[in-house]
């Protein structure tokens, strides 16, 4: 009887872990990569913004608190 549980557990085991992988499979198809690199192109944008005196910038710790 023990070696029917011991069978059993293992099983659902390696169930649970094919289900685990399944679902992160699923999830990585609905939900965009995010990605914390920059294209080549954001990066041009940045530096032409970061070097255009017309726009006016402020500092991280001078804006408001977000909101909840």
């Amino acid at each position: 009887m023990e070696g029917v549980e011991t069978k059993t557990v293992e099983y659902v085991a390696k169930e649970l872990e094919r289900l685990k992988k399944e679902l992160q499979y699923l999830e990585a198809m609905l939900l965009p990569e995010e990605n914390d690199e920059l294209s080549e192109e954001e990066l041009k944008e940045l530096l032409r913004e970061a070097r255009d005196d017309s726009i006016e910038w402020k500092r991280l710790e001078d804006l408001p608190e977000p909101r909840e």
